[in-house]
């Protein structure tokens, strides 16, 4: 066996076993770490428990109404931190009904997180104000 030959396949060896120890890695506490690793972010997850894709951005990168729809994550806001201060101190954060901002609304305010029971799958759209 040819000295590349041997090199080539220690390595897909190496990354065979570090791939299958990410895939086994717990993805809630992965997603979750996505949110809680950051500071002044405002973080929405797609599943109760962390998983599936998570939504993370600081207050200056939305302005204004932010519709979810072009970022892919319509309706699909099961649960969020707003970490942007400390309780009553920082950002509130709106998540609406519909794109333009309009609809039902819910607003967690900055240092508390929620799981949005009745507003489950239903926000379209963001507004964050000082």
């Amino acid at each position: 066996m040819k000295l590349r030959t041997k090199v080539s396949t220690a390595c897909a060896t190496v990354v065979g076993v570090l791939a299958g120890s990410l895939v086994g890695a717990g993805s809630a506490s992965a997603a979750r770490a996505d949110c809680y690793n950051y500071q002044e972010v405002i973080c929405i997850a797609e599943h109760g428990d962390w998983t599936g894709r998570i939504w993370r951005q600081k207050p200056s990168q939305i302005e204004g109404c932010r519709s979810l729809v072009p970022d892919g994550f319509n309706d699909m806001a099961t649960i969020w931190v707003n970490r942007t201060g400390v309780a009553g101190h920082g950002y509130s954060m709106t998540l609406f009904e519909h794109s333009d901002c309009t609809g039902r609304f819910l607003t967690t305010y900055a240092g508390i997180w929620d799981r949005g029971t009745e507003f489950n799958d239903k926000a379209s759209a963001i507004r964050v104000e000082w």
